[in-house]
C-alpha cells in the first residue's frame, strides 16, 4: 500500500477527519463525502435503568446519510476508485458488488457522485424497497441464485474492483474511522457491542484500537503485541443472529436453533475474517453473543417506546448488552445501533442461497417493476448482455 498520507483538509469532518491515520493517502480533491461518520454517541439514561445498566450510549450509526454505518466503507471505497480512474482513464470504469441490503445501498449512494459504473448483483429475494433505492441512484442490478460467485467471477474475468465488504480491504479502512470515534468518545465506557455479519467493521474497529494503542507506545518499552493487548480502552463484544453466528458461535456455547432466523438472515454463514474477528475480541476481554429473534424484537420494542426505529440487527445488539448484564459482565456500555429500519420486521423465514450467502424467500417476479437496469443473470455471458459490455 502506498504510505500513510499526511495531507490534512481545513474543517475536515466525519472519516476525513482521520485522513492522516489511512494506510492508502487519498488526495483532498478526491475525497467524496455525503456526510458520512461524526455520529452522536447519545447518553440513555432512561434505557439504562430499564436494562440494569450504569450507564448506555447508543452510538447512532443509523444516522449517516444512507441509514447504515457502510457508509464509511463505501465513502473510502469509492474515493480510491475514482481516484484510479481519473489517474488510469482506459480502465473500464465499473466496480461491482455482491449485496442485497446496506452495503449495495450505499456504493449506489457514493458511485453515483463519480465517472464509476456500479452493477449490483443481489439474490432473488431481495425486498422491492431495496431494489428500488439501488436503482434510485443510478445503478445496474444483476438479479442471480448465484449472485456472490457471480460477481467475483465476473470482476475476476475482467480485473474490476469488488466492493463487498467482506473481501475489500478499502472497506475496513473505512469503517476504522468508527473505531477512532469510539476510542475519542471520552464517555468511559467499559465495553461495546455490535452486530456483526462478515465481520469488517468488527475487525476494522479492533485494528483501530490496536493501532493506537501501539502507537500511544511507541517511545516505550513494551512490545507491540503487549502493547495492544493491555491498552484497550473497552471490551469488544460481537452479536450474531441464530441464522448465521460464524464468530459469536466460538464465544456463546448456549444451544439455539441454528440457520432459522429474521436477525442477520441477509449474512454470510462462513467469513474468511473469523480468526482475526476472534483474537480481537478475546484480547479485548470481550465475549461474542448469539440473540434469538425474539431477544432482538423484545429490544426493537423497548427502542421504540423511546422513540428509536432501527433495523433489527441494531435492537440484537441491545439484547447482547442486557443478556451481559444479567451476566454481570458489564455496567457501562455503548450499544452501536448499525442501521435503521428500514421495513416493517421482517417475519423470522430465510435459506441459504447456491453461493454460501444467504436470502429470505423469493418472491414472485410480479413483485418486483419492471425497469431497464434491472436484469436476471446466471453466467458472466448474460451478465456482459446486460450491461452491454464492454462499454
Amino acid at each position: 500500500m502506498p504510505e500513510v498520507s499526511r495531507a490534512g483538509s481545513p474543517g475536515a469532518t466525519g472519516i476525513w477527519r482521520y485522513a492522516s491515520r489511512f494506510e492508502v493517502d487519498v488526495p483532498i480533491a478526491e475525497r467524496l463525502t455525503l456526510g458520512e461518520g461524526g455520529t452522536p454517541c447519545q447518553d440513555q439514561p432512561g434505557l439504562a435503568a430499564e436494562l440494569g445498566l450504569e450507564r448506555l450510549w447508543l452510538k447512532r450509526e443509523d444516522r449517516n446519510p444512507t441509514g447504515s454505518h457502510k457508509d464509511r466503507g463505501a465513502a473510502f471505497q469509492l474515493s480510491v476508485r475514482a481516484g484510479e480512474l481519473r489517474h488510469h482513464p482506459r480502465r473500464p470504469p465499473w466496480v461491482v458488488i455482491s449485496s442485497s441490503g446496506n452495503a449495495a445501498i450505499a456504493a449506489a449512494a457514493y458511485a453515483a457522485k463519480t465517472p464509476l459504473r456500479l452493477a449490483v448483483f443481489v439474490a432473488p429475494g431481495t425486498p422491492p424497497a431495496r431494489l428500488r433505492r439501488i436503482l434510485d441512484h443510478g445503478a445496474r442490478v444483476i438479479v442471480s441464485r448465484h449472485a456472490i460467485s457471480l460477481c467475483e467471477a465476473f470482476a475476476r474475468r475482467y480485473k474490476l474492483p469488488n466492493l463487498r465488504p467482506s473481501t475489500d480491504p478499502l472497506a475496513v479502512l473505512g469503517f476504522m474511522s468508527l473505531g477512532w470515534e469510539l476510542c475519542e468518545t471520552p464517555v468511559g465506557a467499559d465495553s461495546v457491542f455490535t452486530f456483526a455479519s462478515s465481520g469488517a467493521s468488527l475487525v476494522a474497529i479492533g485494528r483501530a484500537v490496536e493501532r493506537m494503542a501501539v502507537q500511544a507506545d511507541a517511545g516505550g518499552q513494551r512490545g507491540t503485541s503487549e502493547a495492544a493487548g493491555a491498552a484497550w480502552p473497552f471490551q469488544l463484544h460481537v452479536v450474531q443472529g441464530t441464522f448465521a453466528h460464524p464468530i459469536a458461535a466460538h464465544f456463546d456455547r448456549r444451544e439455539v436453533v441454528t440457520g432459522i432466523g429474521a436477525v442477520g438472515a441477509r449474512g454470510a454463514r462462513k467469513t474468511r475474517r473469523v480468526g482475526e474477528a476472534v483474537r480481537l475480541v478475546t484480547r479485548s476481554g470481550g465475549s461474542g453473543w448469539i440473540v434469538t429473534d425474539s431477544e432482538a424484537r423484545s429490544a426493537s420494542a423497548l427502542l421504540d417506546a423511546h422513540g428509536i426505529h432501527v433495523a433489527l440487527e441494531s435492537a440484537a445488539a441491545l439484547a447482547a448488552a442486557r443478556r451481559a448484564v444479567a451476566a454481570g459482565a458489564v455496567r457501562r456500555a455503548i450499544v452501536i445501533l448499525t442501521g435503521a429500519r428500514r421495513a416493517p420486521i421482517e417475519p423470522p423465514e430465510g435459506r441459504q442461497s447456491d453461493d454460501g450467502g444467504s436470502r429470505p424467500p423469493d418472491l414472485d417476479a410480479s413483485a418486483i417493476d419492471f425497469h431497464p437496469r434491472l436484469t436476471s443473470a446466471e453466467s458472466i455471458e448474460e451478465v456482459e448482455a446486460a450491461l452491454g459490455w464492454p462499454t
